[in-house]
């Protein structure tokens, strides 16, 4: 299945984007500050890769320079993690269904763990076209 527009691919490390690196075509790269951008089709479908850097603020700036200067459909994080669940291995293929601001707690202002303070945000639901196309 194919999306329309791009999709833009981030991680934050080498290891999470030089698989996407390795099967592009028709590779461009814009660089911005220390970031390269690369424009490109992986089975057809055009695409930007970046290297984020570690940390959601990187993540964050390098994601809005994406929305700002690219034609994006969607953009897709890829990268590794942690799990507690005993069930999954080193090298499982997780597709989420959503995600949660962690390490945000203002409980003491009577928010639950996880909420963006003075918002209704919480969860952050994937979507569920990217999740079947996943």
């Amino acid at each position: 299945m194919k999306v329309n527009k791009k999709i833009g691919i981030i991680g934050a490390l080498d290891e999470e984007i030089n698989i996407f690196l390795k099967i592009i075509k028709k590779i461009k790269i814009k660089k911005w500050s220390e970031f390269c951008f690369y424009e490109g089709k992986i089975f057809n479908q055009e695409v930007v890769v970046v290297k984020t850097g570690v940390g959601k603020t990187s993540a964050a700036m390098v994601c809005q320079k994406m929305i700002d200067n690219y034609n994006l459909s969607a953009i897709i994080f890829t990268g590794v993690a942690g799990s507690v669940n005993k069930k999954l291995n080193i090298g499982d293929v997780i597709i989420s269904s959503d995600c949660v601001h962690h390490d945000l707690e203002a409980i003491e202002l009577g928010f639950l763990r996880g909420v963006i303070p003075y918002t209704k945000y919480r969860f952050f639901r994937a979507d569920e076209k990217l999740k079947k196309i996943a």
